[in-house]
C-alpha cells in the first residue's frame, strides 16, 4: 500500500502520537468497549449481552449514559433477540431515544425460547456523524477522517412485503445503491453487507441468484466483491430480509480495500455465494479486517463437520483465526464478533471452546439464528483493528 509523501508523514506521526488505543474494558456486566484513540478523536466499538437480572431497558439505559459521558455520537446500531422497540406496542419497554434514534438501527427480533440477547453499537466522538435519509426514514450515517468517508447503512427492507423474496433482495440492494448515490458514492464502494433472511433455507439459493443478477448489472465481480453475511433471522413481520452496509470512499488515490482469501476455505464465488472471505482497509494510522459470516465448509464448498456443532464450532472457530493471523492480527485485535447458533441451548460451545483453547477475552454477542444449509448449526463473522 502506498502513499504520498504527506501522508507518509502524517502516518509517522500517528504511529508516534496517536497509536491506535485499543482498550478492552468492561464498564458493567455484559459490556465491552473498545476504544480506538484518533487524531481527531476517538472511536467506539460497544458490544452488550443482557445479562440474568438486567433488563433490556436498563441495558440500552446504561449504554447511552456511558455514549453520553463519552461527548459520542452513535453511527450505526444493531440489535440481536429482542422484541423490536420501536413500535407501539413494546412502548415504554425501551429509552425513548430508541424510538427517535437518529442512527441506523438493525433490530433482530429472537425466538421467544431463546434468552440470547444484546446490542453492537459504533460511536464517535471528534467527529461530526451526518444522517442519511430515504422515505424520511433514517437509514445511515456519515462519518469521515482525513483520509475517507464511511457510510454504514441498516435496517433496510422493501417497502411492500407482498413482493417475493427475490424482489425484496433487489429492492434493498436497489436502496443501499440509492443511498450511496445521494451521497457522492455507489455500489463500488461498499466492502461489507449484511443479509438477515426469513426462512434463509427455504429461498438462500434465489436470494443468491438475486445477489448475482444485481452484481452482474452493477459489475461488482470486476471489482471488488464485499465481505458478507447472510443467515436466517425470525421477525414479527412479513419482510423476507432486512440488510445492512459498509462503504468507505477515499479522499485522495492511495487508499483502496482489497480483497483477502482464506487460508483454509476456497472463494466462496466458486461455488456461487458471491462475497469475500474478508476485506482490509489500510489506512495511515491502522488496519480494518472484516472477516465475513464463517460457517464449517471445506475448500470445494461442501459442510464439513455435518449436523456436529462442537465440530462446527472448533473449525470455523480455526478458520477466523488462519485468516486473523495470515494478517498478523489474533483474537486480542478483535473489535466485534456475533456468533449464530441454530440452536440456543449449543452456545455454550463457544465458551467451553475459547477456555478449553486459551483465546484471549474478546467482545462478542451470541444469537439465535438458522444459517444458510440445513446441516450447518453455527456462524461467526468478525471486524479485527490492528
Amino acid at each position: 500500500m502506498l502513499f504520498t509523501d504527506k501522508k507518509r508523514q502524517m502516518r509517522a506521526k500517528k504511529t508516534e502520537q496517536f497509536v491506535p488505543g485499543l482498550s478492552n474494558g468492561s464498564v458493567f456486566p455484559g459490556l465491552r468497549v473498545v476504544s480506538l484513540q484518533r487524531p481527531f478523536g476517538t472511536e467506539y466499538f460497544i458490544t452488550a449481552v443482557q445479562e440474568p437480572g438486567l433488563s433490556p431497558q436498563k441495558m440500552f439505559e446504561q449504554i447511552l449514559k456511558y455514549i453520553e459521558t463519552k461527548k459520542a455520537a452513535i453511527i450505526s446500531q444493531d440489535v440481536f433477540g429482542l422484541p423490536d422497540g420501536r413500535g407501539s406496542k413494546n412502548s415504554g419497554k425501551y429509552p425513548e431515544q430508541l424510538s427517535s434514534a437518529n442512527w441506523p438501527v438493525t433490530w433482530l427480533e429472537g425466538h421467544i425460547s431463546s434468552n440470547l440477547s444484546g446490542t453492537y453499537i459504533w460511536a464517535v466522538s471528534g467527529s461530526d456523524v451526518t444522517p442519511i435519509y430515504l422515505q424520511n426514514c433514517v437509514v445511515g450515517n456519515i462519518v469521515e477522517d482525513e483520509c475517507v468517508r464511511f457510510i454504514r447503512l441498516g435496517g433496510l427492507t422493501a417497502r411492500e412485503t407482498v413482493k417475493t423474496p427475490p424482489q425484496q433482495t433487489r429492492e434493498v440492494l436497489e436502496q443501499i445503491e440509492t443511498a450511496l448515490k445521494t451521497n457522492k458514492m455507489d455500489f463500488s464502494n461498499v466492502i461489507r453487507t449484511w443479509f438477515y433472511n426469513r426462512n434463509i433455507t427455504s429461498w438462500y439459493r434465489e436470494f443468491n441468484l438475486a445477489r448475482d443478477k444485481y452484481f452482474q448489472e452493477r459489475n461488482v465481480f470486476d471489482r471488488l466483491v464485499p465481505a458478507s453475511t447472510a443467515v436466517g433471522k425470525y421477525n414479527s413481520t412479513d419482510i423476507a430480509l432486512i440488510g445492512g452496509a459498509l462503504a468507505v470512499q477515499s479522499k485522495g488515490e492511495d487508499i483502496q480495500p482489497f480483497a483477502l482469501p482464506s487460508p483454509l476455505q476456497g472463494s466462496a464465488l466458486e461455488y456461487g455465494s458471491s462475497f469475500s472471505r474478508a476485506v482490509e482497509l489500510v489506512l495511515p494510522d491502522h488496519r480494518r479486517l472484516y472477516v465475513s459470516g464463517t460457517a464449517s465448509i471445506e475448500p470445494n464448498g461442501k459442510t464439513i463437520y455435518p449436523n456436529d456443532t462442537p465440530g462446527q464450532v472448533r473449525h470455523s472457530l480455526e478458520v477466523i483465526y488462519a485468516i486473523l493471523k495470515s494478517r498478523t492480527m489474533d483474537w486480542s485485535d478483535v473489535t466485534r464478533a456475533i456468533a449464530y447458533f441454530k440452536r440456543a441451548e449449543e452456545a455454550v460451545l463457544l465458551s467451553e471452546y475459547c477456555r478449553t483453547n486459551e483465546l484471549p477475552p474478546f467482545p462478542v454477542i451470541i444469537t439465535e439464528n438458522d444459517i444458510c444449509r440445513d446441516d450447518l448449526l453455527f456462524e461467526i463473522e468478525v471486524d479485527a483493528i490492528k
